[in-house]
């Protein structure tokens, strides 16, 4: 055996030693803390995370809150005008007889 594996076996060491002692005090590493991880029943690490129908059913489920969101939205929008523009012809109306109303008051 050359230096660097003789080396590299003690930093393996010592490494495991940790994440024993990490393991022994918390029951578990923090590896499977951040990474949500399993052992199946060889012991073999593997990580978890979500299927790609879960993630479509999500996506499903925003895109139909958005639609009716977007559909009220729609109708508020075109009420809004209607108001707009009956105000607008009230509006007109209004300074369309001033001018009338001054010249009777010359007469």
């Amino acid at each position: 055996m050359n230096n660097y594996s003789v080396a590299k076996n003690k930093e393996m060491k010592t490494q495991n030693l940790k994440a024993k002692a990490k393991t022994q005090r918390y029951g578990f590493t923090p590896l499977e803390i951040l990474a949500k991880s399993k052992t199946d029943p060889s012991g073999a690490l593997f990580l978890t995370g979500f299927t790609i129908v879960e993630m479509l059913v999500v996506v499903v489920i925003i895109a139909l809150i958005a639609s009716v969101g977007g559909g009220i939205y729609v109708g508020t929008y075109k009420r809004m005008l209607v108001e707009k523009a009956a105000r607008d012809f009230v509006l007109a109306a209004k300074y369309a007889t001033i001018p009338a109303e001054n010249k009777v008051k010359r007469m």
